[in-house]
């Protein structure tokens, strides 16, 4: 499944039912490292054509 606009990602986000293993399009981090950069590079040049989100603390 894809999350297709920033309104259903908040939704499910408070519904507390995102999982980034359920949602092929979402990246999900409890905190930041430098290292992240390479994978919102890969999430979003691997997918140009659609939404992907990286939500963090």
């Amino acid at each position: 499944m894809k999350i297709k606009s920033i309104s259903e990602l908040k939704i499910k986000l408070q519904e507390k039912s995102l999982t980034e293993h359920g949602y092929e399009n979402v990246e999900l981090k409890r905190d930041w490292s430098k290292s992240y950069g390479d994978k919102i590079s890969m999430l979003c040049n691997g997918q140009p054509n659609n939404n992907c989100f990286f939500v963090g603390p």
